[in-house]
């Protein structure tokens, strides 16, 4: 612990000072005492990657947000500096060393991390590292500081990587990271719509927050090497291109008229009520991407229904990625903007997107056919289809198509299937 007290301290002081070599230089001497044979303890560096990356986002976001503002002097000056990264990874080098005593201590850790975690920054701001912003000091107190304080105390309470039976321990610390990020990620895009009056950000952050959440889980999986490839892949591509469809439609369009009916429904409430709204969105990644931390653990693959899972994701990707395209290509015309598309697969569904996302999801019960949660991955599809069909995706698209198309979308309604792709009606 002396050696992180060190590395705090000179780190601290060298970004106040401009000597930024000083963190470089203590880690160094703290990874080469850590690292020693006697010492080391399997997972060290994993950790570090981890807490580093955890770091980047965190410190990165505080400074997005206006909340933070760090010494001068470092190259990115909107991003979390060198200096306060290698604390990270010095953080993280005593999680299974000096610190390990906490990791049957919940309770305690809890509390050591809620009480350290701001001390931290009040203690780097007294020394001139860090600047807390004076309108939005308490925020930071009160949502940042915890997020960091909850990520180090699961971190603390969690068995060491190389105890793989312990897989309460292993899925606490996989979910915690995803749920930091999620909110993280979640409390940018809020604070980005409050700046441009378009909530739609929330479906891009959500979509990309899923592209990440499933290379995490086949990262740290258990799974044989072709399957985790294969649902890293699969969770990547899906995402990436869902993700980047709506950034378009939300960087090139107005607002989206499901968002903007609930803006208008909340009136001078939006702002705290989308702040809970992205929150539950944040929730929404940590729940659906579930399926891919089963997936990962799936140490009895079965390979002839791996590759029929990887079959149907592809199938489901062409109908979605086709149908997504006609309706861009139609909405294009001026002359369509009060018309329905019934152009390809729009012909034979109202909803022919949400039903290749929906159908996606039957990959992932194939692909973790075999192992211990073979059963439970049925829920994925099914949850999805109560999602999409009662929730949060079709009621909300057919209210605001009736009000936007009117009539031409009531005589659509009548001759086309809502959901399942069927041969229109006369």
């Amino acid at each position: 612990m002396l050696w992180m007290q060190v590395l705090w301290f000179g780190a601290i002081i060298g970004a106040a000072e401009g000597q930024l070599w000083l963190a470089p230089l203590l880690l160094t001497g703290f990874a080469f005492w850590e690292f020693q044979p006697v010492r080391r303890v399997y997972g060290d560096f994993q950790l570090m990657l981890v807490a580093v990356l955890i770091g980047l986002i965190l410190d990165t976001s505080w400074v997005k947000l206006g909340w933070l503002e760090f010494a001068a002097g470092e190259t990115f000056p909107h991003r979390a500096p060198l200096w306060i990264l290698l604390l990270w990874a010095g953080l993280a080098l005593t999680l299974n060393h000096s610190l390990a005593w906490l990791q049957s201590r919940l309770v305690l850790a809890a509390l050591l991390g809620g009480v350290s975690s701001p001390l931290s920054y009040l203690g780097a701001s007294r020394l001139g590292a860090v600047k807390i912003v004076t309108e939005s000091g308490g925020l930071v107190f009160r949502v940042g500081f915890k997020l960091g304080s909850c990520f180090t105390s699961i971190t603390l309470a969690c068995e060491p990587f190389e105890k793989k039976s312990n897989k309460k321990g292993r899925l606490m610390f996989n979910l915690m990271v995803v749920a930091v990020l999620s909110i993280v990620a979640m409390l940018m895009a809020w604070n980005w719509q409050k700046n441009h009056t378009n909530a739609g950000i929330v479906d891009v952050t959500w979509a990309f927050g899923m592209m990440l959440a499933g290379p995490w889980y086949a990262l740290t999986g258990t799974a044989p090497l072709f399957l985790k490839w294969g649902l890293g892949l699969l969770t990547f591509c899906w995402f990436l291109r869902l993700g980047s469809h709506l950034q378009r439609r939300v960087f090139s369009e107005a607002e989206d008229g499901r968002y903007h009916a609930m803006r208008k429904a909340m009136k001078d409430h939006a702002n705290s009520g989308f702040l809970v709204f992205f929150l539950v969105q944040a929730g929404f990644i940590l729940l659906l991407s579930l399926p891919f931390w089963a997936v990962a653990q799936n140490t009895q693959a079965q390979t002839p229904f791996v590759v029929a899972g990887l079959l149907l994701a592809a199938l489901a990707l062409y109908g979605e990625t086709t149908a997504d395209q006609q309706l861009a290509e139609f909405r294009s015309n001026p002359e369509h903007r009060y018309l329905t598309c019934r152009k390809g697969w729009w012909r034979y569904s109202r909803h022919p997107n949400y039903f290749f996302e929906w159908l996606h999801w039957f990959a992932y019960p194939l692909m973790g056919w075999g192992g211990d949660y073979q059963y439970w991955l049925w829920l994925a599809p099914l949850l999805m289809f109560c999602f999409l069909y009662f929730f949060t995706g079709i009621p909300f698209t057919e209210q605001q198509a009736l009000r936007s198309r009117g009539e031409d979308y009531r005589l659509y309604q009548k001759t086309t299937s809502l959901f399942f792709p069927w041969w229109p009606g006369t």
